[in-house]
């Protein structure tokens, strides 16, 4: 009795054990089928070539969500923007209203403090920026307000299902590609799968040169050679040409991407940082339409305007 007793006992240990060591642990070592533990176990239909398939139109799931600032409201009023600053608006004829409260946070997911490492100087550099962002000269004006790309990560939560910021972005995925269209600023990207080497590293491009792979349902992305003129966000976080950005586009289900981006910039940063965020599908019929960033937008005229009416500091 006491044998068959021991028996189950070592059994069960053994089960325990080989499923452990099957399906890998918190710590973030994959399992034997290729996925990190908390990974998707929704099942997507497949494209021909074989895609998880995410096709369809989709949104940043929280409209405003990493517009102004990246790190948490409570952190930004403490280093100098102006308290309400979140709620973000083009000047005159595009009126915004104020952004859901739940952004507060940001989008920080790591550093756990969700503060971004900047190196000192860097840090200097954007605080400045920051505390002019509210009435900004010309060269301080965010390259957004120009209507200029955005870059990347920003393309990706600069979305919305409403059009109060952004527009949807739309995914397609023909034969060894992915591909993303923007409607703001009728951005694109085309990321082939193949394996392609990147292009030199003198090649600066306002999206970045992508490249991707499929690890289970999370497609993979690193883009290299990205221009220096877009910034993160409306308090112009910024990086240097030397960012290298790894996006995750997971698959959660038919609904739902959970979309993480880490950054690399040892230039500007002391270590890698990583954002993240849900995008969610669009509802039936949504389309890409024009993007009028430029054409009949007066915010750039009247920040101009507000800065040099703005009460000269005696000297």
């Amino acid at each position: 009795m006491i044998m068959k007793r021991l028996r189950s006992i070592v059994t069960v240990i053994i089960v325990v054990a080989l499923a452990f060591l099957a399906g890998g642990d918190a710590g973030g070592r994959l399992s034997a089928a290729g996925q990190a533990p908390g990974a998707s176990a929704f099942s997507p239909p497949r494209t021909p070539d074989g895609q998880p398939d995410m096709q369809g139109m989709w949104a940043n799931a929280i409209t405003g969500l990493g517009i102004t600032g990246l790190e948490p409201s409570s952190y930004l009023r403490s280093v100098g923007q102006p308290t309400g600053a979140r709620r973000v608006g083009n000047a005159g004829n595009n009126p915004r209203p104020a952004m859901d409260a739940s952004i507060a946070n940001g989008l920080i997911l790591d550093p756990p403090d969700r503060i971004l490492p900047y190196q000192p100087w860097a840090k200097a550099v954007r605080d400045e920026v920051m505390k002019k962002s509210q009435q900004p000269t010309p060269e301080y004006l965010n390259p957004l307000v120009r209507g200029w790309p955005s870059g990347i990560p920003r393309e990706n939560y600069y979305t919305s299902h409403t059009g109060d910021i952004g527009g949807p972005l739309q995914i397609l995925q023909p034969q060894g590609y992915v591909v993303f269209f923007y409607e703001t600023h009728h951005e694109f990207r085309i990321v082939p799968l193949d394996g392609r080497p990147h292009v030199g590293a003198e090649i600066k491009l306002w999206e970045g040169d992508s490249r991707g792979h499929w690890e289970g349902n999370t497609l993979v992305v690193e883009v290299t050679s990205n221009d220096d003129t877009p910034v993160f966000d409306n308090v112009s976080d910024f990086h240097s040409d030397e960012m290298r950005v790894t996006e995750r586009w997971t698959i959660v289900d038919r609904d739902t991407l959970d979309y993480k981006a880490t950054i690399d910039d040892p230039k500007v940063y002391t270590r890698p940082w990583t954002i993240g965020f849900k995008i969610t599908r669009s509802k039936p019929g949504t389309e890409l339409i024009e993007s009028a960033t430029v054409e009949g937008d007066t915010a750039s005229q009247e920040i101009d305007e507000a800065a040099r009416q703005k009460p000269q500091q005696p000297k």
